[in-house]
């Protein structure tokens, strides 16, 4: 163990000691759960301790007369949490808003009847608007505030009841002896759930089963590592439906364009659906392989020095097979069923296929199943509210079901509610910054200054590797995709849409409107396979017993070429929306 090890050890034991502390001071402290978790962290706390202990009785010269030396531990930055970023960004603009004013700087909006070009000054905001803004967010983002609350608390009664858990460990215990096919259905998994629901730290319960069943099978916990955060980090680049990303970026395209017609989240899924699916099979092929070269040879590990260790401590705590009652296998087909819903919901088929049979669907149904709602518009007509509906209904269900009765069921759902508040007050603030620029008018200079940039570019293939390109830094300083898409794209719209026949209105262009969507995943879901700033990444690592640099070190290759096949997929999409069928890509 070296100095570096060891400072790890001494972050890592602060860190369980703090867990400890809150555990204990818990209102649940007579729970059974909190009590296994409870003992689980002292366990580790023991091991911590213990692997202290070994290196100052290996390196004497660390302790003087007996008394051991601490190691000054350097203290690691903390990043700023992206409400703080976003915060400051509207500082900026309020800031940016005075010198304008004050130069007199005036900017087109638009063009009138005549197609005279009409001039408007730039207004100063005040110090004040800082706070105001992102309340003001609130209000203009009230429906995915709604939509997003109904989804926390649903995820977070199928996490408790252990159904997903159980359904992994299901099928990594029916490939006993062919373990090193388990890896293939588990990352299946977890990529499916990143790219409809974008799993992301929900994700950090599964280390607790993943880990011992690898380390059991003769993998490590690195290959444990990837089979969770590649899996859903990889699904996250290829999202095709995730109500974060996605759904977030055709409501504010749609709300830029003054038309909910503009762009559909079905436009484009074919090719993010292709491209998800060839991510997927290369972040398989990339864990497999590592595991198949740690299975024959356990030098190959990353985590050699240390397996020996990961095995005694890991196995000795590893959780008792979870039973799939038919309670959990009832939950895992609501899980399923209900993003399958919100799929076949939020399409619009009879734009795609130029159909009646949904909206002749609809009418049939308000006129004789009444009963049941008379209310909720019809498939592809609906949006978030609609799509909260079902996963409050959903969310009923699965709490009936599994018996929770009424204080367990509020309790969970409340919970989970809560989990996302984070995630609403990024995407209110962000709202914010957009209600700033918008009305102080920097909107126009902002859009102009874009505009400007790629006017001269008549390639859409290199406008798309552009914006994607563009966007990785973005979502390093924003790693929230819902922030993001608040923000930017109402920014971008007027890139992305062609002005329509009639003054005023706007028509998306078949190629760059559905592929600045497909380039905003991909860089926002990449950039956050990496990033310092992601929970998901740094916390599994934590779980896995990982070092940030081994494992920057061993991903670099797999990382050049998930940027490669982006691109490449990102031009084949152009070509396809442009010379074959705008509804593909």
């Amino acid at each position: 163990m070296d100095q570096n090890q060891l400072e790890r050890l001494n972050d890592l034991k602060k860190n369980v000691e703090h867990k400890i502390q809150q555990e204990t001071s818990s209102p649940n402290t007579n729970n059974h759960e909190h009590l296994k978790k409870l003992e689980l962290l002292n366990i580790s706390l023991q091991e911590i301790n213990k692997r202290i202990d070994e290196y100052y009785q290996t390196n004497p010269s660390s302790s003087i007369n007996g008394v051991v030396k601490k190691p000054k531990v350097k203290k690691a930055r903390k990043m700023w949490a992206a409400v703080v970023i976003l915060l400051l960004i509207v500082a900026a603009v309020v800031f940016v808003s005075w010198i304008l004013q004050l130069t007199g700087k005036e900017v087109v909006s638009g063009v009138d009847e005549n197609g005279n070009e009409i001039w408007v000054p730039i207004k100063a905001l005040g110090i004040a608007d800082i706070f105001y803004l992102p309340l003001k967010g609130f209000e203009r983002q009230v429906e995915i505030v709604i939509f997003i609350l109904m989804i926390g608390a649903f995820i977070n009664v199928v996490v408790r009841s252990k159904a997903l858990e159980g359904m992994a460990q299901n099928i990594t215990l029916a490939l006993k002896g062919k373990e090193i096919w388990a890896i293939v259905p588990l990352m299946l998994f977890f990529s499916i759930c990143g790219s409809i629901e974008g799993m992301c730290e929900e994700s950090l319960g599964f280390y607790a089963i993943c880990i011992p069943l690898m380390l059991m099978a003769g993998f490590d916990t690195f290959t444990a590592f990837l089979i969770v955060f590649l899996g859903a980090g990889i699904g996250v680049v290829g999202s095709t439906l995730n109500p974060f990303a996605v759904t977030v970026a055709v409501n504010e395209l749609n709300e830029w364009a003054k038309d909910p017609n503009f762009i559909s989240s079905g436009d484009g899924l074919v090719w993010r659906f292709i491209t998800w699916a060839i991510l997927t099979i290369f972040a398989i092929v990339f864990t497999v392989r590592y595991a198949k070269k740690v299975k024959n040879n356990p030098q190959k590990s990353v985590v050699f020095a240390t397996l020996e260790g990961d095995k005694k401590f890991f196995l000795a705590n590893s959780y008792e097979k979870i039973e799939m009652n038919w309670k959990r296998k009832f939950t895992v087909w609501v899980f399923c069923l209900t993003f399958l819903l919100m799929l076949v919901y939020l399409v619009k088929w009879d734009s795609i296929f130029g159909i009646t049979w949904f909206a002749t669907a609809s009418e049939w149904f308000h006129k004789h199943v009444w009963f049941f709602s008379s209310q909720i518009p019809g498939i592809g007509v609906g949006y978030l509210i609609e799509v909260a509906t079902f996963f409050l209904i959903a969310t009923i269900i699965l709490g009936l079901v599994n018996g929770l009765g009424q204080e367990k069921f509020l309790g969970q759902f409340t919970e989970g509610a809560a989990d996302y508040i984070g995630v609403i007050f990024v995407m209110a603030t962000a709202a914010g910054v957009s209600i700033g620029i918008e009305n102080s008018n920097l909107r126009y200079l902002i859009t102009e200054v874009v505009k400007n940039g790629l006017s001269g570019i008549q390639s859409s293939y290199v406008k798309i590797i552009l914006l994607f390109l563009i966007f990785i830094p973005i979502s390093f300083l924003i790693p929230s995709t819902s922030g993001f898409s608040t923000l930017i794209f109402p920014l971008i719209a007027p890139i992305v849409a062609i002005e329509g026949e009639t003054p005023g209105t706007w028509v998306a262009d078949p190629a760059l409107a559905s592929g600045s969507i497909a380039a905003f995943v991909n860089a926002n879901g990449f950039i956050n396979l990496f990033s310092p700033m992601a929970a998901a990444l740094m916390g599994g690592l934590a779980l896995s017993r990982v070092d940030y640099g081994t494992f920057l070190k061993k991903m670099f290759p797999f990382f050049v070429g998930v940027l490669l096949i982006i691109m490449t997929m990102l031009c084949i999409g152009v070509y396809v929306s442009e010379n074959i069928s705008s509804v593909l890509a």
